[in-house]
């Protein structure tokens, strides 16, 4: 009885210490799409949504995609939980072996594909809708690409470097480090636009990698590893971590192809409507990186020890937390987006050459992206269970899938929506991967406690239903009021913004919500100064 009460205050120490992590990541990486925010309203106010931007947008996909398929889907599906094991067991130097191998690796493949590639870009390029009939075009994409195809081998490392941090439970640096980036590019296209045009925002795309590589750099000299250049293939682990790689290189790589296909189905309309999806899905992406992501973040490290040692129970109560914690959250962001899309758009966007039309073009985006942000939410999550289990196989199987309903959701919806229609051609192929993931990931470790989370996630739905007419309401009449100068328009979205988050969390406190009152217990024993395990002696 002794020990059962032991184990069930270090669990509780264990979820409270999860949970304020969680909320550390939360804030700081807040901090960092604010700055991200910002970026891309000196972007929009600088080149607005003409042939400038497309051509930067189709140049970054590139780096931007070997980014996502070396730091996002290879590294997080097999370092993370192989360095999380060895970090459980302490075999440090198995763990300085691998990450070593991974580094060189990464560095040699990568460097000998720039060489290799800079000379094939314009035939590249030609291929792509729309580029051999507009010469302008053309031109800029290849001149862009040339200039940003060294961020291949910065993010890369970043990306590297940033599961490390993790994998020892240090999200701090790795949550701030885009602000750095973030910095560079606004800085480059202030200073540098006049004289170099477009160009500045590929100069600041490549100095922001390598301050971001440097800054990671710094966070990491404190870890117990040491770089050498040694190449260690034949380690039994770094087999299998190749192993576990190409999988969830491949699965992310179908999500790149579906975002590719919506790529060219939008060059098929016209020019600038790749523009008018990147800017929607950058508001999008907001709540997504800094909740679903902090959230993701946090656990993973943790589930993947625990997948490492059998503890099925450990990871079935995580599954629980998570995906109750991502719904909290993402709930009342994908309410407060859809009914707010409209004036979010225009207080972030239009200025400069970027007009009222495009506003609504963006806004009307935004709201059919929005009916998918809670199941990519939770994509994001369960992803990274499966991972955690060494399983690449199963969502690899279900993104594979996807491109095929996401081109038939494209054709079809193309023709009644238009460019919208690209939007929720997304979100219908997003709740189809999660209810396909959920059900597999039932079948391989048995019931993921749907009773409590469906319990909790119906008291949230009625408070988010509450606050979000209260906030649609709230700036409707002060919008009436104050007008829509700059200064009138962060008062009324601002306020709106502020009172529905006050109105959610008396709801949630209200209907009793486990997730909010655990964070209250938490903060109240730091502020009385009684720390959780005080009546353990």
């Amino acid at each position: 009885m002794i020990l059962r009460t032991f184990s069930s205050i270090k669990k509780i120490k264990k979820s409270k210490s999860l949970v304020i992590s969680i909320g550390v990541v939360i804030l700081l990486t807040l901090v960092s799409k604010v700055s991200g925010l910002f970026r891309e309203q000196v972007m929009a106010g600088y080149y607005g949504a003409g042939v400038e931007m497309d051509a930067y947008n189709v140049a970054y996909y590139l780096p931007n995609l070997f980014r996502m398929l070396i730091a996002d889907a290879a590294l997080i599906s097999a370092f993370i939980p192989i360095m999380s094991s060895y970090i459980a067991k302490g075999e440090m130097d198995n763990a300085n072996r691998v990450f070593n191998t991974v580094i060189n690796y990464v560095l040699v493949f990568l460097t000998a594909l720039i060489l290799i590639a800079f000379p094939f870009i314009p035939g590249l390029m030609s291929i792509l809708p729309q580029m051999k009939s507009n010469p302008e075009l053309m031109k800029l994409s290849v001149d862009l690409t040339r200039i940003m195809l060294p961020t291949l081998v910065l993010m890369s490392l970043s990306g590297i470097f940033s599961s490390l941090l993790n994998s020892f439970d240090n999200f701090a640096g790795v949550s701030v480090s885009p602000v750095i980036f973030n910095a560079a590019i606004i800085s480059a296209v202030i200073l540098l636009q006049p004289q170099y045009g477009v160009q500045a925002l590929a100069y600041g795309v490549l100095a922001g990698t390598l301050l971001q590589l440097i800054f990671l750099l710094a966070f990491s000299r404190k870890l117990p590893l040491k770089y050498k250049p040694e190449l260690h293939l034949r380690h039994p682990d770094v087999r299998s971590m190749f192993a576990l790689m190409l999988p969830a290189t491949i699965s992310l790589g179908c999500i790149q192809i579906n975002e590719s296909v919506d790529k060219v189905f939008a060059l098929s309309i016209g020019t600038g409507f790749i523009s008018v999806l990147n800017y929607a899905i950058r508001i999008w992406y907001l709540p997504l990186g800094i909740f679903a992501v902090a959230v993701s973040t946090v656990l993973f490290p943790s589930i993947s020890r625990m997948a490492s040692t059998g503890d099925v129970s450990g990871m079935k109560s995580s599954f629980s937390m998570g995906m109750r914690e991502i719904f909290f959250l993402m709930l009342p962001a994908t309410a407060g987006i859809m009914a707010l899309s409209i004036p979010i758009t225009r207080l972030i966007y239009e200025r400069g050459e970027f007009t009222a039309s495009n506003t609504q073009m963006v806004a009307l985006t935004l709201f059919y992206f929005s009916i998918g942000l809670i199941p990519y939410s939770m994509l994001t999550f369960l992803n990274r269970v499966f991972y955690a289990m060494k399983d690449t196989r199963t969502p690899l199987v279900v993104a594979a899938i996807s491109i095929f309903f996401n081109f038939v959701f494209d054709f079809i919806l193309i023709r009644y929506l238009s460019y919208a229609g690209l939007a929720l051609s997304t979100s219908l192929v997003g709740i189809a991967n999660f209810l396909a993931l959920v059900f597999l990931l039932r079948r391989k470790i048995g019931r993921l406690g749907a009773r409590q989370i469906l319990n909790s996630v119906i008291r949230m739905f009625m408070a988010t239903m509450l606050m979000s007419a209260g906030a649609y309401f709230l700036w409707y009449l002060l919008d009436r009021l104050l007008g829509r100068n700059t200064l009138s328009q962060v008062i009324s979205l601002g306020s709106s913004i502020l009172i529905a988050i006050g109105s959610y969390i008396a709801l949630c406190y209200l209907f009793k919500l486990n997730e909010l009152r655990q964070i209250v217990s938490y903060l109240k024993s730091k502020v009385s100064g009684v720390t959780i395990g005080s009546g353990e002696s």
